[in-house]
This record gives structure tokens, C-alpha cells and sequence, in this order.
């Protein structure tokens, strides 16, 4: 992506990249965290701790006691976290030499945010619907991918690196994220299906979990494929990008150890601890892939093409490419 500097702007406003940077950061992290945190409430069976919203049994600060204390806290951090994305949205504004598109990448971080509040409020309405449940942990994914963009797009600007998109890899990029994000509905839906509804109560469930499971590894597997062949290419192509290459090295033990519990909770029952961790590991995975696919899509400028076998390489030039990446 293109950077702009506007310093007669920057001066009227009053905050620095480096403070961006942590508002950014705290952004990604607080939407990372509220994955798990509505997980523990379906989990434990606290979906209807509080039967009511957008008070919690007639009160705004309920007794803290039971399922009413794990769904009430889930609602605070949820508030506060919106409170943060709102804010970084707004002082991503303010910022001095922000990088183009800032602003934009945090509004659309803000309102997914904001939203959550209202669909929170219908799901507990509507007795934990199972697909509005999970439109609920959709909208906490889709809430979370600019915020991961937008800590990229600081840091780059920190760091002077100018990034721009790269057609081919845009495409490549982009098609491998949308079938991660494809891999994480399914897996939603496995969970629709399940035996956690989020309230002792409630038995609706949505389709079959045998079906619903045997999509979703169909689509893992998918992925994968796809994914192998996108770093083959990519591996060929001889770009050097060493925190794309980072990230990979994180994402893949990720992407194990999800299978592994994936595999696990689905033939011991969906235990609801195994559950837990597997929404958890779901949300890293998330965050790690945005931030791989946006390196992938936006190579160092001085990224070295493998030579030709009538070519000799330039010592020089991929010396400069490490040294960006």
C-alpha cells in the first residue's frame, strides 16, 4: 500500500506514531482476547447468566456469583475493548504522518466493534440461537482483521519500509485468507451442531455434527493444499522477507496443534475444556494469517527475483532485500 507524509496536518493534530502504536496494539490484542472470553461463556454454560440486556436480572451490576458473574464480566471486557477500538479509530485521525488508509482500516475495526453490543443483546433475546451465537464470533473475527492491518500499516510507517500491493500476490494472498476464513465458519457451524449450546436450558442445535465436521476437515484440508502451493511459489519466485517468513514459522505449529484438537474434542465427546483452547488457538491462527497474507500481498520493495539459469545474481540487491525484510 501507498504511504502518504502530510506534515502541515500532522502538525494540527497532536499524536505520535509511537502512541498509535500502542493504541493499534491494544486494539488487536483486547479484540484478540474477547474470542476466548465468549468462548468461556458459551462454555461453561453462561450464555444466559444474564436473561436480560442490556442490564443483567433487572440490575446494572448484578451479584457476581455463578453463571451470571462469567457472562456480566464478558459483557465489561467487551465494553472496555469497544471503548479502546473507538478511541483508536478516533485519534487514528489525529495522528501525526499516519500512514494513507489508517483511519480507515480502524473505523472498520470500530464499527464491527460497536455492533457487537446490539448482536450480543439479540442473541441473549432470541434464547442463544445457535447461528446468531455464531454470527456473533464471526463478527469478533471481522472486527479483528483491520486491527491487525492497522498495527502493520504503524509499524511499517515507524520503521520507513513503503510496501506496496503486489498484484499477483494480492490475489494469491487474498484467496488463501478468504479460505482460512472459510475453514473458520465451517468450524463455527461444527460448533452450532454441538452438544454447547451455551445454557443448560437450551437443546436447539443447528443441522448435524457428523455432516457439519466432515465440511469443516474438507475445507482444512483444502487449505492446506492450497497453502503448500502458495509457498512453493512463493518460495520459488526468490523474494526475501524475513518477518513474512516469521510469521509462517509461527503459523504452521498453530495450525498443527488446531488440528490435533480439532481431532481430539470431535472423537472424546467436544469437551468443553478441548473446546476452549481450540476457539482460543482459532483466534492466533486468525491474527498470525491476516498479518502473513498482508506481508505475502506487500513484498519489500527491494525484494530479489531468483535468477534465471542465463543469470548471475546481485549480491547487492539481495543484500538490501534482507535488510528490508
Amino acid at each position: 500500500m501507498n504511504e502518504r507524509t502530510d506534515t502541515s496536518a500532522g502538525t494540527r493534530r497532536g499524536i505520535s506514531l509511537n502512541a498509535m502504536m500502542w493504541w493499534t496494539m491494544a486494539s488487536a490484542v483486547g479484540l484478540t482476547a474477547i474470542i476466548p472470553s465468549g468462548g468461556l461463556v458459551r462454555l461453561t454454560k453462561s450464555g444466559l447468566g444474564c436473561p436480560d440486556w442490556p442490564g443483567c436480572h433487572g440490575e446494572v451490576i448484578p451479584t457476581m456469583t455463578g453463571h451470571a458473574a462469567i457472562e456480566y464480566s464478558n459483557r465489561v471486557l467487551s465494553f472496555l475493548i469497544i471503548v479502546i477500538v473507538a478511541l483508536t479509530w478516533f485519534l487514528s485521525r489525529r495522528a501525526i504522518n499516519a500512514p494513507k488508509g489508517l483511519s480507515k482500516w480502524t473505523g472498520a475495526s470500530a464499527i464491527a466493534s460497536v455492533a457487537q453490543g446490539p448482536l450480543g443483546g439479540l442473541t441473549v433475546l432470541l434464547d442463544l440461537h445457535p447461528l446468531m451465537v455464531g454470527s456473533h464470533f464471526l463478527l469478533s473475527i471481522v472486527a479483528l482483521a483491520p486491527a491487525v492491518v492497522a498495527v502493520i500499516l504503524v509499524r511499517d510507517r515507524l520503521n520507513g519500509a513503503e510496501r506496496p500491493a503486489d498484484r499477483v500476490r494480492s490475489r494469491l494472498g487474498g484467496a488463501l485468507w478468504i479460505m482460512l476464513c472459510a475453514v473458520i465458519s465451517t468450524g463455527v457451524v461444527v460448533t452450532a451442531a454441538g452438544p454447547h449450546s451455551g445454557d443448560e436450558d437450551v437443546t436447539r442445535r443447528f443441522w448435524n455434527l457428523s455432516t457439519a465436521a466432515m465440511i469443516h476437515v474438507r475445507m482444512v484440508i483444502a487449505f492446506v493444499i492450497m497453502g503448500v502451493a502458495v509457498w512453493v511459489w512463493h518460495h520459488r519466485s526468490g523474494v526475501v522477507d524475513q518477518r513474512f517468513n516469521r510469521l509462517v514459522a509461527t503459523f504452521v505449529p498453530l495450525l498443527i496443534t488446531q488440528v490435533i484438537l480439532g481431532e481430539y474434542q470431535y472423537r472424546n465427546g467436544m469437551r468443553w475444556g478441548v473446546i476452549f483452547f481450540h476457539v482460543t488457538t482459532a483466534g492466533l491462527l486468525f491474527v498470525v494469517a491476516t498479518a502473513a497474507a498482508w506481508r505475502f500481498a506487500h513484498p519489500p520493495l527491494a525484494a530479489q527475483t531468483a535468477p534465471s539459469d542465463s543469470q548471475s545474481p546481485n549480491p547487492a540487491l539481495q543484500a538490501s532485500s534482507t535488510a528490508e525484510a
